[in-house]
């Protein structure tokens, strides 16, 4: 949330965090916060003194490379099956992939 006029402790455009609503539902607790999230002070404040911020996207963290060895590991620890064993299935999985006999859409829609 954001402040939308000068309060005697805080200026407009203070962002902050509503923590408690009252039961009109015009009236709100708001923890107002500085840029690296340390709390600066709390208000109890009409909602019309607000106005709502929209967050910004998280970022999407990218896949990470691993190497085919590390795959068969990672595949054989999570699968609780030996290295040999989950060598054998991915590459069965590629063959089959390579094939266009499934997609990694597919696969993955597996795991869900």
């Amino acid at each position: 949330m954001e402040l939308t006029r000068d309060l005697p402790s805080f200026v407009r455009g203070t962002r902050g965090v509503v923590v408690l609503v009252y039961p009109s539902g015009k009236q709100v607790e708001v923890e107002f916060l500085n840029p690296k999230g340390d709390t600066l002070g709390v208000e109890s404040l009409p909602t019309a003194f607000l106005r709502k911020v929209p967050r910004a996207p998280k970022p999407k963290a990218a896949p990470r490379k691993v190497s085919s060895q590390e795959l068969v590991k990672l595949l054989a620890q999570e699968g609780n099956v030996s290295e040999e064993s989950a060598s054998r299935i991915l590459k069965l999985l590629g063959r089959l992939a390579a094939q266009k006999r499934v997609t990694w859409k597919a696969i993955k829609g597996l795991a869900e």
